[in-house]
């Protein structure tokens, strides 16, 4: 699934357990067969898995975000560049 990175929010707080939490969420609209027009998706990304991808997103950024089976990214292939 595509998707199109619309608006980037940064993170950067403590949470309950007094551990930092820094990254990103990214706002995504995607294509999704039971929604007439687009969906909208937010990811998170730690700065530690922006560093491991070698690669900051921008808004306007296409990408396909891929997952291990646990649910955890573990992979993004960029488009369009």
């Amino acid at each position: 699934m595509l998707h199109n990175i619309v608006g980037i929010e940064k993170v950067d707080y403590k949470n309950q357990r007094g551990n930092q939490i820094k990254g990103l969420k990214l706002h995504c609209l995607v294509e999704n067969k039971n929604v007439e027009g687009s969906a909208a998706e937010t990811i998170y990304l730690s700065d530690r898995m922006i560093n491991d991808f070698g690669r900051v997103p921008k808004i306007g950024d296409v990408c396909e975000v891929l997952y291990n089976k646990y649910g955890n990214i573990t992979r993004i292939d960029y488009y369009g560049e």
